[in-house]
């Protein structure tokens, strides 16, 4: 998966961001759907809580906004099961998660 952008819009206050989460999926994902999955509250502290649609563009997912406090935190794109029983997850380089 690569990610096209991860942008910060707003501010709603001086402590918290809202995001949008974006990535390009260049095949089919068959049942599967991407997320996001992260270790604070608004990325669902590792289980799956952000869940990307598809936009016009078949290859292009992007979330709802999301309001991130200013932590350091980490997080990951997934692909899930309708069942949400198992997931594909991506690292980042030599690290396993990305950071905020």
């Amino acid at each position: 998966m690569n990610i096209l952008n991860n942008c910060l819009n707003s501010n709603k206050n001086k402590d918290d961001d809202i995001s949008l989460f974006h990535v390009h999926i260049p095949f089919n994902t068959g049942s599967y759907r991407p997320i996001i999955l992260g270790s604070c509250e608004a990325l669902g502290f590792w289980k799956t809580k952000v869940w990307l649609h598809q936009t016009q563009d078949p290859t292009h997912w992007v979330s709802d906004p999301v309001q991130i406090p200013h932590v350091h935190g980490e997080y990951k794109y997934c692909l899930v099961s309708p069942e949400n029983k198992s997931n594909i997850e991506e690292g980042c380089k030599a690290e396993p998660n990305r950071r905020i």
